[in-house]
């Protein structure tokens, strides 16, 4: 008789030590497709900033953070708290995206620069120089 509890002790303490390290696992996972997401949305702001910022309706800094803030929020599992702050200059825009759930915190920064081709084909066509380099 001792051996079957012993037994199912063992089973008790092996089930528990499988399920911790699967919930950790399935965690793991979580944060960092949400990193991901972080990651990405904080590129695909800087980049879409950088284009509209040629552009004459160009955005406020205030509404595409906002806007892709909700964009983050919706694709994010684990962390629910999303803030993306736009910082623009001359030649850059950076986008800083921070992203926290109680005490963890993701912290992501992403670059795009600020490029204006019709100059450059302007100037390479009164220049002379042609597409083919002729």
């Amino acid at each position: 008789m001792r051996m079957k509890a012993s037994a199912t002790i063992e089973a008790a303490v092996a089930c528990s030590v499988f399920f911790l390290s699967f919930f950790l696992v399935i965690r793991g996972v979580f944060y960092y497709h949400d990193k991901n997401i972080l990651m990405g949305t904080a590129y695909e702001a800087a980049v879409v900033h950088s284009q509209k910022k040629r552009s004459p309706e160009a955005c406020t800094i205030a509404e595409a953070e906002q806007s892709f803030e909700i964009a983050a929020r919706k694709r994010m599992l684990l962390f629910s708290a999303v803030n993306l702050t736009i910082e623009e200059t001359d030649q850059k825009i950076t986008v800083q995206g921070i992203a926290w759930k109680g005490r963890m915190k993701i912290s992501v920064s992403q670059s795009a620069a600020v490029t204006e081709p019709e100059k450059f084909i302007r100037n390479m066509r009164k220049a002379g120089i042609h597409e083919d380099g002729g």
